[in-house]
């Protein structure tokens, strides 16, 4: 995610960005509480992921926005293998690489790494 402020866009009605980054997500199965099970199963997946935004500049010139990009999904195939009564929850996120463009005026930025850890991998239930 990507919180932004540009200022001194003078009276230019929108500005468009791209977030774009390199994601890593792990997935495994987890009961209905939200634990994983005692011999719990993971899958990694690895890719580029984006998010795009048209936003509206207000009278003072400045444009205050949020971006949000998506992990790379979970294979079908893990999908469609979860055991019974287990179904797939994201366990941790990490983006690298990560650069806002404002596509309009062909300005970037670079920002800091980030990574969620969503489930414990301690956490059985």
């Amino acid at each position: 995610m990507a919180n932004f402020k540009e200022a001194g866009l003078g009276d230019t009605p929108t500005v468009s960005y791209v977030l774009s980054a390199d994601a890593t997500a792990k997935y495994a199965y987890v009961n209905k509480g939200g634990n994983l099970p005692q011999s719990p199963q993971f899958t990694t997946v690895a890719g580029p992921v984006t998010a795009e935004g048209t936003f509206a500049s207000g009278k003072n010139g400045s444009i205050t926005g949020s971006l949000t990009a998506q992990p790379p999904p979970a294979p079908q195939i893990f999908i469609d293998a979860a055991p019974n009564g287990l179904h797939v929850a994201t366990v941790s996120v990490s983006y690298t690489n990560v650069t806002l463009t404002d596509t309009t005026f062909g300005v970037s930025v670079t920002l800091a790494d980030q990574s969620i850890t969503l489930i414990q991998p301690g956490k059985h239930g």
